[in-house]
């Protein structure tokens, strides 16, 4: 439509046109409405804007664009508003249905024959579907990001060019693979990837995915070395606390560099893994206040209802604004064109419907976030434990107890997960990070009045596991099972 206008333009026609998505507003806001109680008639948007097109006194081509899912709700209520009695054909033409497959939107059919050929192209899952198309727009959101004149200043070697290049492709095609019970797809990608690609080598340890450039050295340096010493604030609630992994690190180092570029981001992930006021700018023109810039932050993305006809209607509102920088007001029926403002959003493949409309999907960078590995799961507890014993008055013993004790909880709540599952009766059998955080959140209640040795810190530890876990259960049956496996991996762990 855009090239099409833009034709019309050269051609000196003067072509007015207006978009509305008719799923992102009811029928009523749409065509307009009676008001029962005063009998008097409320435009909608579409016959506001269909009196506007007509005041216009030229002759150029007027359009009015409904860019949105079609179903027989609006289409029927359409057809009556274009009935011959209703309207006169000197007015509007017959509207059009314009299609377009998405299978014809390629952004390069050769290349897609190409990786339709290739075994390769379907070894490797990704977390939710993403068009191919929203690959290679991510690599070139990359791209942006890592070649700068920092990184590439313009007497730089080629060869660094093809490392930047190397690096934001492992990222564009693999972020969002993930690890599901069977097979960690991200590691089956590496050893596809090293095996295939030789011209720019990576470290032989780990993955592709541990790797970051050093902007000093221009060689790749592990994640880890990013990792910040964890300080823990009293004050803060363990919820609240953040303690950064190698999976934070990497994952902050995206998200702050796609912002920082205006590009909306993804992150998705099982569970247990701010708002600001806009303000009028001029005329029909909204942003935040001053210079800043909003985010929107959007969890559950796909956790809204779908509708009979398969449309999500928030998920419209939001592809209006990132596809046409705008919003209609519905009681004035008005423009209001918001400007700095960008979207980060999170989602759980694993609930909701699983997956958004593909129009919605492709504005977005995705990144998978994996479940913490257990290293990565003792670092976490073990900072945290350790900053809340190396306060106060606790001994010496007790703070060298704790990495001990750290494993002694992720292995038990490994065998809690694993065992205990849900049913249709047992449905709330579900034990997450959630719980484990439930239970290191009780221990640091305790102080050094009440923790002067070792076995304290472990009958803490049992009673606080009692409480998360056991009183969870509904049988006798699981009693006796939760008791043998709590007794069972105190053993291994403790003589």
């Amino acid at each position: 439509m855009r090239s099409l206008q833009r034709t019309y333009q050269n051609m000196k026609r003067r072509p007015v046109w207006a978009d509305l998505n008719p799923k992102a507003v009811t029928n009523d806001e749409l065509f307009g409405i009676i008001n029962p109680a005063t009998r008097e008639w409320k435009d909608g948007l579409f016959s506001n804007i269909m009196r506007e097109l007509a005041n216009v006194s030229h002759s150029g081509p007027k359009w009015i664009v409904l860019d949105g899912d079609i179903d027989p709700m609006w289409i029927e209520s359409l057809n009556t508003v274009m009935d011959d009695n209703k309207v006169s054909g000197q007015i509007m033409e017959e509207p059009c249905i314009l299609y377009i497959n998405p299978a014809d939107l390629g952004w390069n059919p050769p290349v897609s024959s190409w990786i339709d050929k290739r075994e390769e192209a379907a070894m490797f899952k990704k977390i939710i579907p993403i068009p191919e198309q929203s690959m290679v727009q991510m690599l070139c959101h990359l791209l942006e990001c890592v070649l700068t004149p920092e990184n590439t200043p313009p007497d730089c070697a080629k060869e660094l060019y093809e490392l930047y290049f190397v690096f934001a492709v492992v990222w564009a095609f693999g972020g969002a693979m993930f690890q599901d019970q069977l097979v960690d797809y991200r590691v089956e990608f590496s050893k596809w990837w090293v095996a295939e690609f030789k011209s720019i080598k990576f470290p032989s340890q780990g993955t592709v995915f541990d790797y970051y450039i050093d902007p000093e050295s221009k060689k790749f340096e592990p994640w880890s070395k990013m990792v910040p010493r964890f300080e823990m604030d009293a004050d803060t609630p363990l919820q609240a606390c953040l303690v950064h992994t190698t999976e934070t690190i990497r994952v902050r180092y995206f998200v702050d560099r796609l912002l920082e570029r205006r590009r909306p981001v993804m992150l998705v992930g099982n569970a247990g893994t701010g708002k600001s006021p806009l303000e009028k700018k001029a005329g029909r023109n909204y942003g935040p206040p001053g210079s800043r810039r909003l985010i929107y932050f959007i969890d559950d993305m796909n956790m809204p209802e779908v509708d009979a006809y398969g449309t999500v209607q928030p998920h419209t509102l939001i592809r209006q604004h990132m596809d046409y920088n705008h919003w209609y007001d519905r009681n004035k029926l008005l423009l209001k064109e918001v400007h700095n403002v960008q979207y980060v959003s999170c989602m759980n493949p694993t609930a909701g419907s699983f997956t958004i409309n593909p129009r919605l999907q492709r504005h977005f960078s995705v990144f998978a976030l994996s479940f913490p590995g257990a290293e990565a799961l003792s670092t976490i507890y073990t900072s945290i434990l350790s900053q809340h014993l190396r306060g106060g008055a606790f001994s010496v013993a007790l703070h060298k107890s704790c990495p001990t004790l750290v494993q002694v909880a992720l292995a038990l709540h490994q065998r809690i997960s694993s065992t205990f599952l849900p049913t249709a009766v047992k449905f709330h059998y579900i034990f997450n990070l959630r719980d484990l955080s439930n239970i290191f959140q009780g221990i640091l209640f305790c102080t050094a009045e009440c923790l002067k040795a070792p076995p304290d810190l472990l009958k803490i530890y049992l009673h606080e596991s009692n409480r998360v876990y056991r009183d969870k259960l509904l049988e006798e049956q699981d009693f006796q099972a939760f008791d043998k496996l709590q007794a069972d991996t105190v053993k291994k762990f403790y003589e």
